[in-house]
């Protein structure tokens, strides 16, 4: 049996591994560099028996509550073939409480006795990192009840509610203390359109409608996020195939792609679950959610709405929930979070101001039958026991009827998720927002205490130093690393990518074209009601195209990026220095240049009439025949005369009676209509190497600009010690405060590392 001791620091995403005492080998996979616990839990089993080949263990796991209940319920998934025999746990402080404690040695900083730590590029820095936000994506299609839900976590009637599509523009709701929600109305090119101090959901109705407006801020309280230690914005989008403004389809799905700085709360309507639009959404989502291990499928939640409108008598909760699961399986999201909702009793719960006749309705349901106790059923949404236990005993934040509704579960995963990806990160860069320079600060301090009485080494340091800023000056150093920037060729990693992406958005088109392949002879209403659908399916693919091509080229270039800086960066350890990498957005290549062709002259050219006429039988005059008359007798003027009279004669005849009717070739509708995005793709693929190369050399551009700052910078920051070291010998005094100072200044840097560096 092993002995296996795991130490995983959420701050520094560093984590330590011992067999027996010992480490791994050093071409080990159980090396997992700065990766995530979530990331690399799943691969962990596999990985350990293949090189240790022992199925027995023991487990020692220091780190948070939450990461230990993420590797046990991980490894405990794979019983079969590794055997726990015990798992100890030494838990480290809690995030809030970190955090409470950074914030305090922050304060005392700012009170104690270095003026240098005081600068307002420090304050300003902690600020921003105290106030970081982070985004919930609430994505839907039509009718999913988003609207509501959102109204449910605001606790407030504010959103556009309706059986109908609703949302036509980007909302952004930002966390804010006050009273009320004001808002800022804007238009396609970013500009102020309306503004009010204090919303109302009939101006929000309003603003939807107005097809100047193409994004909304809100800025007001979100109660349910209070204590989550983060800024919180929650971001409605319009469903990719319900917005007036071509730009939201990209930004939906470059929303729903990794990353860990954002939550993606998908609401599925319960009782439209499989429509076409759900459909294309989900299998994005699958697409995304593929890489990335256990962060990934905590980043998205699924939540299936409208349950409290089913019928207990006639309907099973439990069936429909087991049908989603099974339609998601299907698409290879296996083990989601999926949470079953009312979001409108929960709404009326929290909202006083509206009517509680459908919250009657709800709470009669839960009396009748548990399945609409929606709060339990825990063995689908995966909360620990910690959080379930957190929202049984929340008496006092929620009514009973209001944790039945399954929106608090949904919020207290917003918390977990939280707390273990986002406020990690937060405190580190609350850490970073001073700490990097007291170390410098200390360094300084003790390199001149070093040097006070060693001549020798102090000139041989300022001779060095001398040395490094005239090659700076020079532009020597900078030569050298815009050697290796122009050697930087990332285009046969992206095209290779590129390639089989775009493949496989060929592969899809066919499939959709192979569909219509028996419809030569529709009718033309109802190829109407098909144009609808197959405009919505290409405005889907370009869509998910073109953020798919633009995150594999980022993350591709942002690889190379960081090794040709990582020298600089480990120059800079030390001297506070933090590389930005935001002017590193990749332009996507445009994949709708040129004209499609229109559907409405498609189906015109496909269209034949054909008369759909029938034979008939029909009473019908067939000719005529002369009969004599007989009454004419009776008057005397008419004796010795014969008269005569034409009589029609009739029978039944069959007749052709026309019926013509318009018909519409489906599948020569589709081939052509699809034919030039077909083409479209594959000039994309033959014009992505030169775009790649021009959006290289544009990028390449902007590294060596960012080497030239940071060899600024360090040149600044070695005249600054040279100045230090080289200064007239300071008095008693002088050298009693800077010891001082710098005993001060080591017992704070002791106590920031045993609070995130364990």
């Amino acid at each position: 049996m092993k002995t296996v001791k795991i130490k995983y620091n959420p701050y520094l995403l560093k984590t330590d591994i011992t067999i027996d005492g010992k480490e791994p080998q050093s071409n080990s996979s159980l090396h997992f560099g700065k990766q995530r616990l979530q990331e690399w839990a799943e691969k962990f089993v596999k990985i350990f028996i293949d090189e240790y080949r022992d199925a027995n263990v023991t487990i020692e796991f220091t780190g948070s509550l939450d990461d230990y209940n993420d590797l046990k319920d991980t490894i405990e998934a794979s019983s079969e073939i590794i055997n726990v025999a015990k798992w100890n746990h030494n838990c480290i402080q809690d995030v809030e409480e970190v955090e409470k404690e950074v914030i305090k040695i922050f304060n005392e900083i700012q009170a104690g006795p270095v003026d240098a730590l005081k600068d307002q590029v420090i304050i300003t820095s902690f600020k921003q990192a105290t106030s970081a936000q982070f985004c919930i994506n609430v994505v839907a299609t039509m009718s999913a009840g988003k609207s509501t839900l959102i109204n449910a976590l605001l606790g407030k009637k504010l959103m556009p509610m309706a059986q109908m599509a609703t949302t036509a523009t980007i909302v952004r709701i930002i966390a804010l203390n006050s009273e009320y929600f004001s808002a800022i109305a804007k238009n396609q090119k970013d500009e102020e359109v309306a503004r009010e101090e204090n919303i109302s959901y009939e101006t929000m109705k309003a603003w939807n409608s107005d097809e100047r407006i193409s994004s909304i801020d809100i800025y007001g309280p979100i109660p349910c996020v209070n204590n989550v230690g983060m800024r919180l914005v929650l971001i409605d989008t319009p469903g990719p195939n319900n917005s007036r403004d071509e730009r939201h389809k990209a930004m939906t799905y470059g929303m729903l792609e990794s990353s860990e700085k954002s939550l993606v709360l998908f609401v599925v309507n319960a009782m439209t679950e499989g429509t076409d639009d759900e459909s294309a959404l989900m299998n994005y989502v699958s697409d995304c959610m593929k890489s990335g291990g256990k962060q990934s499928r905590d980043r998205y939640i699924f939540a299936v709405n409208k349950l409290d409108t089913y019928d207990p008598e006639n309907d099973s909760v439990a069936e429909v929930l087991d049908a989603v699961k099974k339609t998601l399986d299907k698409r290879d999201i296996v083990e989601p979070n999926l949470f079953p909702a009312a979001a409108l009793p929960c709404l009326q719960i929290r909202d006083k101001e509206i009517k509680k006749r459908e919250l009657r309705s709800y709470e009669s349901l839960i009396e009748e039958s548990d399945e609409f106790k929606f709060d339990e059923y825990y063995q689908l949404n995966h909360l620990p026991v910690s959080s379930r236990i957190r929202l049984e005993n929340s008496n006092n934040e929620y009514s009973e009827t209001e944790l039945h509704t399954g929106i608090p579960s949904i919020e207290e995963a917003i918390r977990l998720y939280v707390n273990k990806y986002a406020r990690t990160m937060k405190v580190r860069d609350l850490v970073d927002s001073f700490n990097k320079r007291l170390v410098e600060l200390r360094a300084i301090a003790n390199l001149e205490k070093r040097l006070r009485d060693n001549k020798a080494e102090k000139e041989r340091l300022l001779s060095e130093i001398d040395s490094i800023n005239q090659q700076i000056d020079s532009g020597k150093s900078s030569k050298v690393h815009a050697e290796l920037i122009n050697k930087i060729d990332v285009s046969k990693n992206v095209k290779s990518e590129v390639d089989s992406l775009v493949g496989g958005f060929q592969t899809r088109i066919d499939k959709i074209i192979t569909g219509y392949t028996n419809k030569t002879k529709i009718s033309k209403s109802e190829a109407k009601s098909i144009i609808n659908k197959l405009q919505r399916q290409r405005g889907d693919i370009v869509a998910q195209l073109e953020s798919r091509i633009q995150s594999i080229f980022n993350s591709s270039f942002k690889l190379t990026y960081d090794s040709i800086i990582a020298e600089y960066r480990k120059k800079l350890s030390e001297l506070g220095y933090k590389t930005d990498a935001s002017d590193f957005e990749f332009s996507p290549i445009d994949l709708i240049g040129g004209d499609f062709l229109d559907l409405d002259d498609l189906i015109a050219d496909a269209t034949s009439s054909v008369d759909q006429g029938d034979w008939k039988s029909i009473w019908k005059k067939v000719g005529s025949h002369q009969e004599k008359l007989t009454n004419w007798f009776w008057e005397p003027s008419n004796w010795f005369t014969e008269r005569y009279e034409t009589v029609d004669d009739y029978d039944w005849v069959k007749t052709w009676e026309s019926n013509w009717v318009e018909y519409v070739n489906m599948h020569e509708v589709v081939s052509e209509y699809y034919s030039s995005l077909y083409a479209s793709l594959n000039k994309a693929r033959e014009d992505i190497p030169s775009h790649i190369a021009q959006e290289t050399k544009r990028l390449k551009k902007v590294l060596n600009e960012q080497i030239k700052k940071v060899d600024q910078l360090l040149s600044r920051k070695l005249k600054e010690l040279q100045e230090s070291i080289d200064s007239k010998d300071k008095t008693q005094t002088e050298i009693k405060k800077q010891e001082s100072d710098l005993e001060w200044m080591n017992g704070v840097i002791n106590r920031v590392n045993n609070l995130i560096n364990f």
